[in-house]
């Protein structure tokens, strides 16, 4: 891509997948590589004025075929007659691609299959942004079997304003109030040291899943009004 943009991805395989932890990193690994190969064209679709997003949709279906076939090389002749099982696979997939660079505004497109959820603290409340699957069925839908069916929308974050990429588990928690509230309270305008955000992650709090995977962003806007790091 000629415009640099920063590719964050979270992949939650089926519980009782044999082969879901490999399907999981495939799946990522494979989508930064499919992202790399259509950068120009995607690059363009992405940062053009505003207007239809088939094009752009396209693409990520075509992306994301890329991505299933890698998968399915991972259980190739372990299904009936030889082809791959899918049901061994299966994997929640979504991504977000952000414009990088000195701004006050962050431009992005989120995008993806299955439960998986793009949360936004802002003002101290979480809301949620993009869900792939808006419907209990689309919810249900993995890769590699639904491929052609990813959904993508556009957003706009502001600095201090942290969007969170993350399995549906985590999502849970985020808009349960009290849990939210504590979440956004540690993550609220600054960056945490990483053993403290891996501790927050795991906070001893049931939840009805087990996943807890995020990616965070924390954005400065301009890197020379970006506060001090710390020692």
């Amino acid at each position: 891509m000629r415009t640099p943009t920063l590719l964050s991805t979270v992949a939650a395989g089926v519980p009782h997948g044999r082969w879901s932890q490999s399907a999981t990193d495939r799946a990522c690994r494979n989508l930064a590589a499919q992202v790399a190969r259509y950068g120009d064209t995607l690059g363009h679709q992405l940062y053009r004025p505003a207007g239809s997003d088939d094009d752009l949709t396209g693409l990520l279906r075509t992306a994301l075929q890329g991505v299933a076939h890698s998968m399915r090389l991972v259980t190739r002749g372990e299904g009936p007659g030889g082809e791959p099982d899918d049901a061994a696979i299966g994997v929640a997939l979504t991504g977000l691609l952000s414009r990088l660079g000195d701004s006050l505004q962050r431009e992005h497109v989120a995008f993806g299959i299955g439960d998986g959820a793009l949360m936004v603290l802002r003002d101290g409340v979480w809301t949620g942004v993009f869900t792939p699957g808006e419907t209990a069925a689309e919810r249900g839908l993995r890769l590699p079997a639904a491929a052609q069916q990813v959904r993508c929308a556009r957003l706009t974050t502001r600095p201090g304003d942290p969007p969170a990429l993350c399995s549906s588990s985590l999502a849970d928690l985020l808009v349960r109030p009290e849990v939210g509230d504590w979440f956004a309270g540690r993550w609220a305008g600054r960056q945490p040291h990483l053993t403290s955000f891996l501790s927050e992650v795991n906070v001893p709090v049931r939840s009805p899943g087990g996943d807890r995977t995020v990616v965070c962003l924390w954005d400065f806007g301009d890197a020379r009004e970006a506060p001090a790091a710390e020692s």
